[in-house]
Formats: structure tokens, C-alpha cells, sequence
């Protein structure tokens, strides 16, 4: 066994002396680990429910004095003889095992805890110990209910799409943030309640759809919300078991048929509320992880957690609130999480004193240094850095500073020495010294103006260079090239002598450009350059493996001691980008291309012209628009909106450009399944009467065989039976893409109006425009075609009914349409009202009533 012990650390510990006592502090000796154990030094130490009401209620445990405490987050100690998957240092989080072994060694409130192998996860470098605490013992209830209780098969590789929904009851909790992520990852589209103000929170999390439960009609909801997304809730998981939770997710169980449904709860059923008749209910218990199920405990955690964390799938949920004190606090935290604590976890970190730079507490001090990072004082910067400068952080940039200096334009008093060279010598103190000629006052720009600022990489308070052509052409290159005399001891000499060395280091300085003599800055500078040149070289030529490779170099370069801004010069666009396109292969280089390329070129003439077509107009891939929507995600949630960073880039930017990707992605997909339709409906033309069509042959043959006439009749009217087959089938297929984008649409669209119902989101110009573009878009799709009427009359009643439903659907959808019209209507107005530049809007076609949406500008 080995050991980092060694008998030198204090080990305090919050002691439950006896059922329903206060907590005492003291300390205790270093526990010394089983074969299969392994010894923690905690650093973040997570409160559960389970810990005060063990205190108060004197359940579960049956052996004191004992120490309480399940979810715990540090470095390993010690590890034993059995041991093969950690070793010493290891940066770990855990689920302590005294709930179910009674064993006070094994509780987490303590400095040091014995953690078993079983019940032990690896936390990524760069995830705090804060962050690594909160889930543990969530992750492990959920994990008995998805896999043990509601059998869903563990995954083997690539999620695929669940027939059934699953229903998460109290989704903000610890238990339901841990189940959600999880039934994400399986395939499932997950509906989740809440109060509302996790709702957003939840999204970003993977939920599908979110409810209030305070909503009377919440049950109600969630099953139309349900069927308007094709998918029945069959499982349901209540997670908080609280007042009638557990009754109102039967409820919405049996919306859906109670017979094959699954519900499992966090507590067990009441004994005074009958069960619904069919319906399989159960209870969920975290112990089980160690005790019967401790195989799948096993692969839940040493595998499917450990890289799930590792690959972004699961992130550290709920979110985190501080309480200090470490352990001498326990207490205070246990009174504060039982007089109610919603949507957060309440988290206890140690300071560690880290010595050597190999000792394990300097991993805490790393990890120390992460979290105060996220709460450091920025300065507060109002000028955006230019679109090709370099992804510096603002606070390396002292000239980007909240307040402009303006240089005097007045001329100094300071005699100066004639010269023929006064001409370059004032330019090279302009130019070479970095300092602008003159100043601008950036109150006085136009926006026009400023945005020509930005992309010439200008700041607002500079000049424009008065050169000839500029930036078109560049500086001239002998003034770029030009050095001020640099004032030297003079030589020991006379006469002429002394004035011909004077003349030969005056033409020295004129044509010899001086060598730089800290070339340190000057090297990273030219290092993080050319990242930047081949970065946007292989954007341009589509290398997009290449590029994501160099951004992925320039992201984690560090200049000063700050590291890259992604917000700086619209290098998070660019990071978007490569993500969307992902998928695609290196494009033909137009510029370079060698005479050969004629041969592949005639090569290419020969493929389908139709997959060329469809290649040709998408951009990027579904699989990269996912990856992308997930990027923002995270965009989101690392830099939200705030107030005092008005001028910085934040949720209010990111926002949206994630909804246009997925609206992009909405009708990318639309059109390609209208094109693949008209593309079959042209190989039917083709090939009529192939084996795909047998069917239809032989069907309509058996619907004429007994009539009378000609035999050219008779054939005709097989055509247009057959003809007519295909033309239902063709709607069908259309219809069923129509619906898809609809769905998302609206979906999307119920995403915004949660966001915009706050400033500034709901004051956002781009915002308002895009909503109001997408309310004109669903309503497009709204309205379905007509339906295809046989020229016969028929006898067949169910066709009838459904011309007749699908006609009124018609009808109904142009009501719908109009609605979208008027709601676009408004928001346009509201921009209108605003005064912003609106001319895209002039002219805008929003139904009968209004034929054009009148603007009124000034020029």
C-alpha cells in the first residue's frame, strides 16, 4: 500500500456524537485504506439533503459516533494494494460510502475520506474541486433509476433517438440536473419542469422542452407538447418528491397509457394514494452503487463518468454557491440547506498549503487559481479590437484603455537641429514609435466610419494615414524601413577625419535598418502573426482541418501572462465556423492549381449532377451545426450579459448568432429533403412501371379487373390510378418535411420569446429582427399545400374525411400565417419606433391588411 500520509496532517472532522445532535469538530486520525480503498485529501466538500435530515430525523445510520457527508472532491493520499486505476495525486471526486457502510472513515465532512474504487471518478485538468463535488452522489441516484429501475440499455457507442419521451420532475435539483444530462446523452428528447427561472438554465443542459410546475394546467402541457413532438412520455423520473409531484408525473404518464409506463421516484409511494392501474413505480437509491449494483457502479463511474466529464458530454451541474468555514462550518451549512436552498449546491472548500511544486496540493493551488480567475476585476474597455488584429486580451492593451488620450496638435517649442532629413525624421517619430500623428475624437464617427476603423485595425482615437492609396497600398517601404539617429558617443578624432566618420553614419542611418534589441515580445508578436496569416490563408483556401488546428495554437498561446480573448477581433465567429464545417474536405486551391487539375476537372464533370447540386449549396454539416449550437451554449453561460461591460462582447452577441445557425440549419434541411423528393419523383418518371411500383400495379388492376370496356380504357385509367399514387405519396413526404421544420421552428421560436422577455434581450435590435423574420418563416409553414383530389368520385369514406381534414388544416394554417404576420408586424415596428437604421425592412411584404411594411429614414 502506499502512502503520502505519513502521519503529519491534522484530519478535523464534523462528528454526529449521536442521533439528532449538533456537529462538533475534531480531529481525528488518518484512516488508513482497505485493499480496494483509496484515501482523499478533500479540497471541496458538497452538501446533500440527506445529511441534515440523518442529523435530524436519526435515520439511515445506526452506528455513532459517525461522520456524515457524501459528495467530496480532492487529491489522493494514499491508495490500496488492490489499486490499479489511481495512483497518488490524482485529482479525483467521489461518492463516500458511510450512508450505506457505517463507517465513519468513509464520510466526506472530514479532511481526509476513504473513498472505494467503485465509487471513484478522475476529474479533467481543468475542472475545479469545487466543480468536481457537486454531482457524485446525484450521478449515482440517477444512474440506479435510468439503468436499474427504468432499464434503459447502458450506451455502446453513438446515442441514438429514443421512440419514447422521458419526464423529469424537479429538473433544477441535484438528482435532476445529473438525470437530465444523462437521459440527453441516451437519445432521449426530455421534458423537464422547474421554477422558471432555471428554465434557461435547463435548456442549455439539453432539455427539450421546460415547464412550470405552479402551472395548474402543467400536466396538460407537457402531453401537448409531447404529441407535437411525436414522441409519447412512457418514463418518468420524479426527483424532488414534493408536495403532489409524484402524482402529476403519473399523471402525465397516463396521458399516454398507463399500461408498459415507468415512474420512479426519489422516495417511496404514498400508501393513501391508489397507483395507477399497469403503471411500474419504484424508488431509486444511490447506496446501490456500492451494495447489489456495485458492477455497474464500477462502469458508471471509473468509465462512462470519467469520459463523459473528459469529452464535454456532462458538465458539473447544479450551479455552485460558496459557503466558507470549511469544516468547523459543517453545521452552519446543514441549517442553511434545510431552511431551503433551490436550483444551487452549497459547496465547502479547504485553503491548501502547497510547499513543493511537486506535492499534490499544488494541484489544488492550480486548481485555486482557476476559480479566482472567474472572479477577477477586469477594466472596463469600450473600444472592440480590430476584425484581423491579433486575439489579444483586452488587459494586455493599454491603448484600448476606457479613456481616450488625444494627442496636442500643437508644435513644440523644443528647438531642433536642421537637417535634410527633418522630413523622415517627423514621420518615423509618427510611425515608428507607435504613437498616432494626431488624434480623432471617436463622439464625432459615423458608424460607417467606425466600422472602417475596425477593419483597417485602427483604434478610434488614431489617424488615418495620409498615404496615397492607403490601405490599398501600403506604407512606402524606405520610410518603413527608416531608424532615427540614435545618439552615440562621439569618436576620438580631428578634422576631417571626425567629419567624414560624422557623413558615413549619417548614410549608415539612412539605409541600414537598426537590429532590434529585445527580441523577445517581438518573436511572440511575430509568432502569434503568422498563426493569425495562416489561419485566415486556410480559411480562404478551405483547408478547414488546417485551420482548426492553427486556431486551436492560437487559443492557447499566452502573451504577458494573459492568455487569448476568443471575444477579441471576431475570433469566436471564426471558432463557430470551423465547427460548421468540420465535415468538410479540403477544398481545390483556385489560385495555385498546376495544369493537371484539367484532368481531374473533366473527372468531376462526370459525377451526378444532381449530388453535385446538393453538395454545392449546403455550408457545413448537420453534425458540425450541432457542434456549433453547443459552442455557443457554452459561450453563453461563460460570458453573460452585464451591465458595466455594456461595450464587450456577451450573451447579447452570441445569442443570436446560435439561432441563425440553427435556423440556417432548419432550412438547409428542408431543402435537401424537397430536392431528394423531386430527385425521386424524376427516377419514377423514368423507370415507370419498375419493381418499386408493383405494388401500385397490381393494386390498381385489381380495382378495374371487374369493370367493362375497351382495352385502352382501361389502361388509361391504370396510368392515372398509378399516377395518381405517386402524386399522394410525393405530398406525403413533402408535408412530413414541412412539419419537421415546423416544429423546430417553433421551437426555437418559444426559446426566444423566453429569452426577450428581459432587457436587454428584449431590446436588442437583432433579436427583434430575427424574431420577426422567423415569426414570417413559421408562418410559411404553417400552411400545408392542398391536398391531392382524385378526378373520380370514389366511394371510399376515409378518403373523403381526410381531403376534408387536410383542407381544413389548409385553412387553418393561413389562419396561422396571418398571426405570424401580425406578431412580425409588431416587433418590426418596435425597430421602426426605435429609430435604428431599418432599410432592409422597407418594402417588407406582411400580408393583405399592410401589403408593404412602410419605414421612414433619414438619408
Amino acid at each position: 500500500m502506499a502512502n503520502q500520509n505519513q502521519g503529519k496532517s491534522q484530519n478535523l472532522a464534523a462528528v454526529l456524537e449521536k442521533p439528532m445532535a449538533r456537529l462538533t469538530t475534531v480531529s481525528r486520525p488518518i484512516a488508513t485504506p482497505g485493499p480496494d480503498e483509496l484515501v482523499v485529501r478533500n479540497y471541496a466538500i458538497a452538501a446533500n439533503p440527506v445529511d441534515w435530515k440523518i442529523q435530524h430525523f436519526g435515520a439511515v445510520i445506526n452506528k455513532y459516533p459517525t461522520v456524515l457527508g457524501s459528495d467530496c472532491c480532492g487529491v489522493v493520499t494514499a491508495v490500496g494494494s488492490a489499486i490499479s486505476k489511481f495512483r497518488i495525486g490524482d485529482r479525483v471526486t467521489g461518492f463516500a460510502a458511510v450512508i450505506y457502510n457505517n463507517d465513519l472513515n468513509h464520510g466526506a465532512w472530514q479532511t481526509y475520506t476513504v473513498l472505494r474504487e467503485i465509487a471513484t471518478t478522475k476529474i479533467p485538468d481543468g475542472m475545479t474541486y469545487k466543480e468536481g463535488c457537486v454531482f457524485p452522489m446525484a450521478m449515482a441516484t440517477s444512474a440506479i433509476a435510468l439503468f436499474v429501475q427504468l432499464r434503459i440499455s447502458r450506451p455502446t457507442g453513438q446515442p441514438t433517438l429514443q421512440k419514447s419521451g422521458l419526464l423529469i420532475w424537479g429538473a433544477s435539483s441535484s438528482v435532476g440536473v445529473s438525470a437530465l444530462q444523462l437521459a440527453k446523452n441516451l437519445g432521449f428528447k426530455v421534458f423537464v419542469t422547474a421554477s422558471p427561472t432555471h428554465h434557461r438554465y435547463l435548456r442549455s443542459l439539453g432539455a427539450f422542452d421546460v415547464f412550470d410546475y405552479h402551472d395548474p394546467a402543467v400536466v396538460g402541457k407537457i402531453a401537448a407538447s409531447a404529441r407535437s413532438a411525436g414522441t409519447p412520455i412512457k418514463l418518468a423520473f420524479d426527483a424532488v418528491m414534493e408536495g403532489t409531484s409524484a402524482r402529476q408525473s403519473a399523471d402525465v404518464l397516463t396521458a399516454f397509457g398507463s399500461a408498459g409506463s415507468k415512474l420512479v421516484l426519489v422516495l417511496s409511494w404514498s400508501e393513501n394514494e391508489p397507483k395507477p392501474e399497469g403503471m411500474e413505480i419504484s424508488m431509486t437509491l444511490a447506496a446501490r452503487v456500492g451494495t447489489d449494483q456495485s458492477e455497474l457502479g464500477a462502469w458508471f463511474f471509473n468509465d462512462y463518468l470519467q469520459n463523459s466529464l473528459k469529452n464535454g458530454s456532462i458538465v458539473p451541474a447544479p450551479e455552485i454557491e460558496i459557503a466558507g468555514g470549511g469544516i468547523a462550518a459543517t453545521q452552519e451549512v446543514f441549517d442553511k440547506l434545510r431552511a431551503g436552498v433551490s436550483g444551487t449546491k452549497l459547496v465547502a472548500g479547504e485553503q491548501p498549503c502547497p510547499k513543493n511544486p511537486t506535492s499534490p496540493q499544488v494541484l489544488n493551488s492550480n486548481s485555486l487559481k482557476h476559480d479566482n480567475l472567474k472572479q477577477r476585476n477586469h477594466h472596463i474597455y469600450y473600444l472592440k479590437m480590430p476584425l484581423f488584429a491579433l486575439p489579444l486580451s483586452t488587459a494586455t492593451k493599454a491603448s484600448t484603455s476606457a479613456r481616450v488620450h488625444f494627442t496636442s496638435r500643437l508644435l513644440t517649442r523644443k528647438r531642433k537641429r536642421a537637417s535634410s532629413s527633418s522630413s523622415e525624421e517627423e514621420y518615423a517619430q509618427q510611425y515608428s514609435s507607435g504613437l498616432p500623428p494626431a488624434s480623432t475624437n471617436p463622439l464625432s464617427l459615423t458608424p460607417d466610419e467606425i466600422a472602417q476603423y475596425r477593419l483597417a485595425g485602427l483604434d478610434l482615437n488614431e489617424e488615418i494615414p495620409s498615404v496615397p492609396g492607403w490601405p490599398h497600398r501600403g506604407l512606402p517601404g524606405e520610410k518603413q524601413w527608416f531608424t532615427p539617429d540614435v545618439k552615440t558617443k562621439q569618436r576620438d578624432g580631428k578634422g576631417k577625419m571626425r567629419a567624414e566618420d560624422g557623413e558615413d553614419k549619417e548614410k549608415d542611418n539612412k539605409a541600414v535598418p537598426v537590429q532590434e534589441t529585445n527580441r523577445g515580445p517581438k518573436l511572440r508578436m511575430q509568432h502569434l502573426s503568422v498563426l493569425t496569416a495562416v489561419l485566415q490563408r486556410c480559411l480562404l483556401e478551405g483547408d478547414i482541418t488546417r485551420a482548426s488546428r492553427t486556431w486551436a495554437l492560437l487559443i492557447r498561446e499566452q502573451v504577458a501572462g494573459a492568455g487569448m480573448d476568443i471575444r477579441s477581433s471576431g475570433y469566436w465567429g471564426i471558432g463557430a465556423e470551423l465547427l460548421i464545417r468540420s465535415g468538410e474536405s479540403k477544398a481545390r486551391n483556385r489560385f495555385h492549381a498546376d495544369e493537371d487539375s484539367d484532368y481531374e476537372a473533366d473527372d468531376e464533370d462526370n459525377l451526378n449532377d444532381r449530388d453535385k447540386e446538393l453538395n454545392e449549396e449546403g455550408w457545413g454539416s448537420k453534425d458540425g451545426l450541432l457542434r456549433a449550437k453547443a459552442y455557443f451554449e457554452r459561450l453563453i453561460l461563460q460570458y453573460p450579459y452585464k451591465r458595466q461591460f455594456h461595450g464587450s462582447v456577451s450573451a447579447l452577441d452570441f445569442w443570436p448568432a446560435m439561432v441563425s445557425c440553427e435556423i440556417y440549419g432548419i432550412q438547409h434541411e428542408l431543402k435537401q429533403s424537397l430536392k431528394r423528393i423531386a430527385r425521386a419523383e424524376e427516377k419514377d418518371e423514368d423507370k415507370d412501371g419498375s419493381d418499386s411500383d408493383s405494388d401500385v400495379f397490381e393494386d390498381a388492376e385489381s380495382h378495374i379487373s371487374d369493370e367493362d370496356g375497351d382495352a385502352a380504357a382501361i389502361e388509361q385509367r391504370r396510368k392515372d390510378k398509378r399516377s395518381w399514387r405517386k402524386a399522394e405519396k410525393r405530398w406525403a413526404q413533402k408535408d412530413d418535411a414541412r412539419q419537421t421544420a415546423l416544429l423546430s421552428s417553433e421551437n426555437i421560436a418559444g426559446r426566444m420569446d423566453e429569452l426577450m422577455t428581459s432587457p436587454p434581450f428584449s431590446d436588442s435590435q437583432t433579436l427583434l429582427r430575427l424574431r420577426g423574420m422567423l415569426a414570417l418563416y413559421i408562418g410559411d409553414l404553417s400552411v400545408p399545400a392542398m391536398p391531392i383530389q382524385e378526378d373520380e368520385e370514389g366511394n371510399d369514406t376515409d378518403r373523403r374525411f381526410l381531403i376534408r381534414q387536410r383542407i381544413s388544416d389548409h385553412e387553418r394554417g393561413k389562419r396561422s400565417l396571418e398571426e405570424e404576420q401580425i406578431k412580425a408586424r409588431k416587433l418590426f415596428k418596435k425597430i421602426a419606433d426605435s429609430g435604428d437604421d431599418n432599410r432592409d425592412l422597407n418594402g417588407l411584404y406582411l400580408g393583405d391588411d399592410q401589403d408593404e411594411m412602410e419605414v421612414s429614414y433619414d438619408e
